[in-house]
């Protein structure tokens, strides 16, 4: 078992729904339900293609009435499950569960988060953040791929393959883009569940 704490699902998704998944993103961007990509300065979302060029789709992932976001949903919970079978201390601490909201990315060509982040801040919607999930919908081949610097690892992006690992700042990572390709990605969050009626010191 891979002790750098990033976990990897082979094909979790199959072809035919990232294409869907795809298809459903462009349906977006033609209608005009997306944004340019941001990224957080001080604790405040940013357009700055400097850091991040993409364009997002923010969606709700518990939509029952909509079998594409339910596939995603189930198919993220149950490594979730699996995730916490490996780690077993995390299951220990408080509860958690799947952040209600979620974002589509698309990358063009030269594309990319090109800075080094974590997924964890100190803001009201990241402070509860435990760890962070990304579908690759695509295969690009030529670059294209995710880095991890502090484990030195850099992911390929390949359709379906799905990634969980934790939020903190022992895990930051960026971007590396294509010079000639799109890449598209599902990504989101696991937060803590707090429980506002909790009492007491830790």
């Amino acid at each position: 078992m891979s002790t750098n704490f990033i976990y990897q699902k082979k094909k979790a998704l199959s072809k035919l729904y990232c294409d869907e998944l795809i298809e459903y993103f462009e349906e977006q961007i033609k209608k005009g339900n997306i944004c340019p990509g941001q990224v957080s300065e001080d604790s405040k979302p940013t357009v700055s293609r400097a850091h991040k060029n993409s364009i997002d789709y923010d969606f709700v992932m518990h939509l029952p009435t909509d079998p594409l976001h339910t596939t995603l949903e189930t198919i993220l919970d149950q490594n979730i499950l699996e995730y916490g079978k490996r780690h077993t201390f995390l299951t220990k601490i408080d509860p958690y569960k799947i952040y209600p909201n979620a974002n589509l990315q698309k990358y063009n060509p030269t594309g990319g988060y090109f800075t080094e982040h974590c997924e964890y801040g100190m803001n009201k919607i990241s402070r509860n953040r435990v760890l962070a999930w990304m579908f690759y919908l695509n295969d690009v081949t030529d670059k294209g791929g995710t880095r991890f610097p502090q484990q030195n690892i850099t992911l390929k992006a390949r359709a379906g393959d799905l990634y969980i690992w934790p939020s903190y700042f022992t895990h930051s990572h960026h971007g590396v883009a294509s010079p000639t390709q799109v890449k598209y990605i599902a990504t989101g969050w696991i937060d803590f569940f707090i429980d506002p009626d909790k009492k007491g010191c830790y």
